[in-house]
């Protein structure tokens, strides 16, 4: 049986350490309408939602775009590789990403 403490140790990514400056990394779902992306890391790579994002196209180094998001914030349509994709707020904020400019 594995402890609980060295479990959660061991799931550390990058949503833990500090970006440049001391902040830590933003999420999928913090971007604004029109910004563009990198996705760095997920929050939990076990996690059933992030499997599927990542069969869908949705993996590390990809560069996305926030296209939308529905009136209420929920879903949000992004584009990746040339196709949109839209995804619930809970699954957007599993993904850690660093904006580019332009």
């Amino acid at each position: 049986m594995s402890d609980p403490t060295t479990t959660a140790r061991l799931r550390s990514t990058a949503a833990d350490r500090p970006g440049p400056g001391g902040a830590s990394p933003s999420t999928l779902a913090e971007l604004e309408v029109g910004a563009k992306a990198r996705v760095i890391d997920f929050r939990d790579r076990d996690d059933r939602s992030v499997q599927r994002l990542m069969h869908l196209g949705l993996l590390v180094g990809i560069e996305i775009e926030m296209v939308r998001r529905a009136p209420a914030g929920d879903p949000l349509e992004i584009r990746l590789l040339g196709f949109a994709l839209s995804l619930r707020r809970r699954e957007a904020r599993l993904v850690l990403v660093e904006t580019s400019s332009g």
